[in-house]
């Protein structure tokens, strides 16, 4: 479900703040949500910060704007950029190494990790120093619904293309496939 709406999302530690301004689509097909990030109630400038050619993923329902204490701030455009409060600085990586039909269906944070799911692809970033992995899985096999990190594993949450089901699965991220199942 894409909202419709213009959205505010707002941090209750700094003074940080993402608007999402108006849904347009500046290419056949291409729907994104122009953006305005304010610091300081000040406009945000920066070479990452492209509000003229680039915008915020369309689907922002499972978007979660900040982290748990509040200090880095996800702004979900194209290519994942962080926004750390507390150090003032900016952070991106590169888009998706799969982009086609590799919508963004959510992110979240927990802990010192930040987890960010598209539709055929998940990427992992370490907040202490901005390493990141990313797995792709082949086009037309599964489409990421959800994401659950509990000690140290990760279960995935997918729709089976082959059948249509909703499947929930771990994700052995040491052996880079899905956990054998006892």
């Amino acid at each position: 479900m894409i909202m419709s709406e213009p959205k505010t999302y707002t941090s209750d530690f700094y003074p940080v703040q993402l608007i999402a301004l108006e849904l347009e689509e500046p290419q056949p097909g291409r729907m994104i949500w122009r953006y305005e990030f304010y610091i300081d109630n000040q406009l945000a400038q920066h070479q990452y910060l492209n509000y003229k050619w680039s915008g915020l993923y369309p689907n922002l329902q499972k978007y979660q704007y900040n982290s748990e204490k509040g200090r880095f701030v996800l702004i979900p455009a194209e290519g994942i950029i962080i926004y750390d409060c507390k150090e003032k600085s900016f952070f991106k990586t590169p888009a998706s190494k799969e982009s086609i039909n590799n919508a963004f269906v959510g992110n979240k944070f927990i802990d010192n990790l930040l987890f960010v799911f598209m539709q055929r692809s998940f990427q992992i970033i370490n907040l202490d120093d901005y390493t990141s992995h990313e797995v792709v899985f082949q086009t037309g096999r599964l489409q990421i619904q959800d994401l659950y990190y509990q000690e140290g594993s990760i279960a995935l949450e997918y729709k089976d293309l082959s059948d249509y089901s909703v499947k929930t699965e771990r994700y052995d991220l040491g052996g880079m496939r899905f956990s054998k199942k006892s």
